[in-house]
């Protein structure tokens, strides 16, 4: 019946993207939130990714053909046939739309770095990126344990991001940036609130922010943006109008 809900859950994923013309979706997904293979479930992990990617490859193919039913019904017991048959919506010319997944690891947690990278070697095309979080003191005592796998991540081309919406030490943040090559913060508040480390991590480093676009913060960092590209700006013309006066004056 889990699995069962999950296919109608994704099935409404792909129908809502494609009344929006959404062509491009990243899922955030936290098994660190869930108890897998605890006395009472004997569900594992690595069975929940598996049907997750199988729906994926599924609903996101413009070949809905009975060939591929199939295929997939072969291959994975788990689908049912007939009632995968029934999702296929015929009768619409379908948009190529692409779901990727970032699996979360909580700080206290590395263990389940070994399990990740399988998964990245196994579903290469479907997981393409690993999402950091936690409490900041578990952050700080736990992040250094972190680098030797995201070593050997960097094989399967993928990307890094932590989530610190509660951080208050910039200097972390800073130093967990390098230290796992960290390529986008989700909700950094402290760092938006500072412009001096919003210009020091974002605009010199390139790191991508991502933000809610309904919160007030949101509107915050846009601001905060548009001031530090304003000043860069200043700063380029002002070194440019005393180069010129340099060469003048040689002249």
């Amino acid at each position: 019946h889990d699995h069962c809900l999950l296919q109608r859950i994704f099935q409404e994923l792909i129908n809502d993207q494609r009344q929006q013309r959404i062509i491009y979706t990243e899922i955030l997904f936290r098994p660190d939130i869930f108890n897998f293979e605890n006395k009472i479930s004997n569900i594992k992990l690595k069975d929940v990714i598996e049907v997750i990617v199988d729906c994926i490859r599924f609903f996101t193919s413009t070949n809905h053909v009975n060939d591929e039913i199939n295929t997939l019904t072969e291959s994975n017991t788990i689908l049912n046939k007939t009632t995968m048959t029934s999702f296929l919506p015929y009768n619409i010319k379908l948009l190529p739309i692409h779901i990727k997944i970032i699996l979360s690891c909580n700080w206290n947690n590395v263990k389940s770095l070994n399990q990740f990278i399988c998964f990245a070697r196994n579903y290469p095309n479907e997981i393409i990126g690993i999402d950091f979080y936690g409490e900041e003191h578990d952050c700080r005592k736990y992040w250094h344990n972190f680098y030797k796998y995201t070593k050997i991540l960097r094989y399967y081309h993928i990307q890094y991001q932590a989530s610190m919406n509660n951080y208050k030490d910039l200097q972390l943040i800073e130093d967990v940036i390098k230290g796992l090559n960290i390529e986008r913060l989700c909700e950094a508040y402290e760092i938006i609130l500072s412009s001096k480390h919003m210009e020091n991590i974002f605009i010199k480093h390139g790191i991508h922010l991502i933000l809610c676009p309904t919160s007030n913060t949101y509107a915050i960092a846009n601001s905060q943006v548009n001031n530090i590209l304003s000043n860069i700006g200043k700063k380029r013309k002002y070194h440019s109008t005393s180069s010129l006066n340099s060469l003048d004056n040689e002249k």
